[in-house]
């Protein structure tokens, strides 16, 4: 949507990602799991927010609930800012303490000088306004993504081609969380 200029220039990309989910064993311990949220689930996101074909310039993370005594401030809640080459800004709010009552189900928005891009953040539905208009269900065959991603694996084995996702890529997402992890630290 973004790389055929549907709805013109990106200008800001404000992606929802949070829902109440409690980790358990290994996950639920930083010491073990090398982090918490942010990095065992919100990686996803920053994924998401990176491979929009726009490139990531800075990325600060803001980290919510720290004057709520009597819980210790975690970076289970974050706010984290992108900004883009070219100018487009973005915001990812993730969560793993805020109630959901659909399970998950967000609305978010990618607003271009000549369209808005309105998607569930899961994939479930897209709604394009602008140069065109088009509305999609694309999570009701697949909505965890596990079939895209076993058929872009095998096919890549098959054909002898890279995967859609790459070591590179996910050093990528590393450094950008790492750098999120700083700026909240003050790093």
């Amino acid at each position: 949507i973004l790389r055929r200029g549907d709805i013109g220039e990106p200008l800001l990309l404000l992606v929802d990602a949070a829902k109440r989910q409690r980790p358990k064993g290994w996950r639920a311990d930083p010491a073990l799991s090398g982090g918490g949220g942010l990095l065992e689930g919100g990686i996803h996101w920053v994924s998401f927010m990176a491979g929009l074909g726009l490139v990531p310039r800075r990325v600060t993370g803001h980290r919510a609930g720290a004057s709520a005594p009597p819980r210790a401030p975690t970076e289970e809640t974050v706010l984290a800012v992108f900004e883009y080459e070219g100018g487009a800004v973005g915001a990812l709010s993730f969560s793993w303490e805020v109630p959901s009552p659909l399970k998950g189900v967000r609305l978010s928005r990618i607003y271009g000088r000549e369209g808005t891009v309105r998607f569930e953040s899961n994939g479930l539905f897209v709604w394009v306004q602008g140069r065109r208009t088009a509305f999609r269900l694309p999570g009701l065959r697949d909505l965890s993504g596990h079939r895209a991603m076993f058929h872009d694996f095998f096919d890549a084995l098959r054909n002898g081609r890279e995967p859609l996702m790459t070591l590179d890529l996910a050093e990528r997402d590393l450094r950008l969380v790492d750098r999120i992890y700083a700026s909240m630290e003050g790093r």
